[in-house]
């Protein structure tokens, strides 16, 4: 998916210098952006019409979301005679937010230009990648207690068991084999949540039926179900995603994967040390 915007120029809105005989357009006259969602890189076209590129050019594109500045490049040229174009690569950009470039002149003015991050049809279904940051959350669990993702954040790994519904014979298998071997998470530092949009009283009763020792959250509007890709069609899709105490997924698979599978995806890369000769 990509989106397109660009801003025109009036006419009243360009000073022009007289320098050697040549004509400069004062500042930049147009900013186009182009987003796409699949890779989220930002490309970002400046029309700055000039006799000569090197002495009269953008010197600065400043990329901002929501006002805090993300990305920024200075230059010493532009591309050629008529602007200059490049790519920004953004992370953790979420669909709603607002992006704004600011192109600046070397000489005098700058233009500006923003556009919102589109909404993917298909996000509410599709798995995040591994590499990717964890969307944020607040839910309560089954006792009302509030759990935050981000108050793992260098503390604690984190697994996520998204599940179609309490007491059903595939859920109860895996939640009981998470909970029979729930000292090799703990020793691993991490910590386990399910989650699905079913109350807190259906899941008091799961929780205290099999004994889990790990918290169930209420999702009730499906906003994190759909913010990890598990929203199915009638209900949550089984999924599980390890995070690393960097907030980074690590393991992103859908059905049952092994405890030993998830534990593994958690393990810090060792480097390799040196071959004594």
């Amino acid at each position: 998916m990509k989106i397109r915007r660009s801003v025109a120029v009036a006419a009243v809105c360009v000073a022009v210098v007289v320098a050697g005989g040549s004509a400069y357009g004062h500042p930049p006259a147009n900013v186009s952006l182009e987003f796409a969602a699949e890779t989220n890189v930002l490309t970002v076209k400046v029309e700055h019409g000039v006799a000569d590129a090197g002495e009269h050019f953008v010197k600065q594109i400043e990329v901002s979301i929501n006002k805090n500045v993300v990305a920024e490049k200075s230059y010493d040229r532009q591309t050629d005679q008529n602007g200059t174009e490049d790519s920004f690569t953004l992370e953790d950009v979420v669909p709603g937010e607002k992006i704004v470039v600011e192109a600046t002149c070397n000489m005098f003015g700058s233009r500006t230009e923003e556009l919102v991050v589109p909404a993917d049809p298909d996000a509410a279904k599709k798995l995040l990648k591994v590499g990717q940051r964890a969307p944020a959350f607040s839910l309560k669990d089954q006792d009302g207690k509030t759990v935050k993702l981000a108050g793992y954040r260098g503390q604690k790994n984190v697994v996520l068991v998204f599940y179609p519904r309490d007491n059903t014979p595939g859920c109860t298998k895996q939640f009981c084999t998470i909970r029979d071997e729930f000292s090799s998470f703990k020793d691993a530092d991490t910590v386990v949540f399910g989650i699905n949009p079913q109350d807190a009283k259906s899941h008091k009763k799961f929780v205290e039926k099999h004994k889990f020792p790990f918290p169930l959250l209420v999702d009730k509007d499906k906003k994190v179900v759909a913010a990890y890709g598990c929203k199915g069609r009638f209900m949550t899709t089984r999924t599980v995603y390890a995070i690393s105490k960097d907030g980074v997924i690590v393991l992103a698979k859908r059905g049952m994967p092994s405890n030993k599978e998830i534990l593994q995806a958690l393990k810090p890369e060792k480097s390799e040390e040196p071959v004594s000769q």
